[in-house]
């Protein structure tokens, strides 16, 4: 299955580029992680950006975890929308 999403996904980004953007990864299911994860973990350029957000307020230590060890991830800390 992981493999059919990500040829699916190079099918998309064969003409023009795409942004993904997964938001409250720290809800996501293992499935979803592996997922995250195989598509980093490609070696063949690809026209594709993916954008996860975590809650810091929820243990998001699984998906933290994933993107570190597919060695890919960043963070970039961001502060809350006042009201």
């Amino acid at each position: 299955m992981l493999r059919e999403m990500g040829e699916a996904l190079e099918a998309l980004t064969a003409e023009l580029p795409l942004v993904l953007i997964l938001e409250d990864l720290h809800w996501s299911d293992y499935s979803t992680l592996d997922l995250i994860s195989y598509l980093a973990r490609q070696r063949q350029p690809a026209h594709l950006l993916l954008i996860g957000t975590i809650d810091r307020g929820v243990d998001s230590k699984r998906a933290s975890a994933q993107g570190s060890q597919a060695g890919v991830a960043g963070q970039a800390a961001m502060r809350g929308f006042g009201a």
